[in-house]
């Protein structure tokens, strides 16, 4: 049996509506599917996989969850001061995932943690603080990091918008960017914080910010650093005023021979975007709310839907397919 199946059921419980329970388990368990290997066709740097579709080429992996123990359980390892929403990501025998520090106690705080795919081992955690947010302890840890392939650094957002760049083997921070401090991130009760994706040489993060200036309008912003440094490539928003913040993965991928990423917006449209300079390829109005669905890319032709108000008319919920190339017209 594939990993492509195997994965299926992952995403469906993940978007199911008892999300949190369902990253409680994959937090706890997801080595029965990256704990035996360490080859680089097993890596999953980013929470949806390396093409951004939820499949892999993996063979020979479990077909049923047995977690519980017994003569037919196929646990592994068990580790239970990690769980949380985060859903892991493994590279290079290693997985990596934001978690409470020190639960319900008065040094409790927010932590990217490494652990030893094959043994659950925790080989080291980098702790941090969350401040200037009204987030709920229950929902610390609510994003997935992601790995670049090329160094193994790991990059995460917190839930207070502390964005960062730590050393994937010794958990050194490489540097931070406190977001809600230098560009308004906003952090809210209901704990939303996006995906970090790697682009050549960029590391694309975003958010709802209420900045100054030009930017002094919240707006669903997107931001491109170098990977490197921090240093910012560019910035760029989407409809001012969105209606929420959200929580959509981008998806990579390539229109008009041009590198680009697909996702949805606090405005309740899905974008294109330039990976290298952000600027808009184009944008198709799908909701009256924000999205929080991670538009899926197959072929020419993008999928994705919602549960929220539609355009027109009463009911809730949608599904589309659009096209990729163009101006990104309904198909």
């Amino acid at each position: 049996m594939t990993t492509s199946i195997h994965i299926r059921q992952l995403v469906r419980r993940l978007e199911s509506s008892k999300r949190g329970l369902a990253l409680l388990i994959v937090s706890s368990v997801l080595f029965l599917s990256f704990g035996q290997t360490t080859s680089a066709q097993e890596d999953w740097p980013f929470w949806r996989g390396p093409n951004f579709n939820g499949t892999s080429t993996a063979t020979d992996l479990p077909d049923k969850w047995k977690p519980k123990g017994g003569t037919d359980s196929n646990l592994v390892w068990k580790n239970t001061d990690v769980g949380g929403r985060s859903t892991p990501v493994a590279f290079a025998g290693k997985l990596y995932l934001l978690s409470r520090h020190a639960r319900e106690t008065s040094e409790e705080r927010e932590k990217l943690v490494c652990l030893d795919a094959k043994t659950g081992e925790t080989l080291w955690e980098n702790t941090f603080n969350v401040w200037l947010s009204d987030v709920p302890d229950t929902r610390v840890g609510w994003s997935s990091p992601t790995v670049d392939p090329e160094t193994g650094n790991v990059y995460a957002l917190g839930v207070c918008g502390l964005f960062m760049c730590v050393d994937g083997e010794t958990g050194k921070t490489i540097w931070s960017i406190p977001m809600h401090e230098y560009f308004g991130l906003l952090s809210t009760y209901g704990g939303r914080t996006n995906f970090p994706v790697i682009a050549d040489d960029l590391v694309i993060i975003s958010g709802v910010i209420i900045g100054w200036g030009e930017n002094s309008k919240p707006a669903h912003q997107f931001i491109g650093f170098n990977k490197n440094n921090g240093e910012i490539h560019w910035i760029q928003g989407t409809h001012p005023q969105p209606h929420d913040t959200n929580y959509s993965s981008p998806t990579l991928t390539t229109i008009d021979n041009q590198k680009a990423l697909v996702v949805g917006s606090g405005d309740g449209n899905i974008w294109a975007l330039q990976t290298g300079t952000g600027k808009p390829i184009w944008h198709y109005k799908f909701s009256r709310r924000a999205l929080n669905v991670s538009p899926l890319v197959v072929g020419d032709t993008v999928y994705s839907g919602h549960s929220e108000e539609n355009l027109t008319g009463t009911a809730m919920g949608a599904v589309a397919s659009i096209k990729l190339s163009g101006k990104g017209d309904i198909t």
